[in-house]
């Protein structure tokens, strides 16, 4: 099993800040639910946690059980 934990991550484009300070712990078994105004940088945080856009500060951290083969742990996020 997977979690994921958003360490004081942060987005810039063009210098206009998209989030900051974002701060979250998602255990394994469990749901993060993300919602907002159009613009308001969900999709943006979907991509960094998926590994898909390098966050301009913090930290994605993704950690998964002793039974998971080193570099499987992205195979077992989901998203709908």
């Amino acid at each position: 099993m997977v979690a994921v934990e958003l360490r004081n991550l942060a987005k810039v484009y063009n210098r206009r800040p998209i989030f900051r300070d974002v701060h979250a712990v998602v255990e394994s078994g469990h749901a993060l639910a993300v919602t907002g105004i159009n613009g308001s940088g969900k999709s943006t945080l979907l991509r960094l946690i998926c590994g898909l856009l390098r966050p301009t500060r913090g930290d994605v951290l993704i950690t998964a059980d002793k039974s998971g083969a080193p570099g499987d742990m992205r195979n077992q996020l989901g998203l709908v």
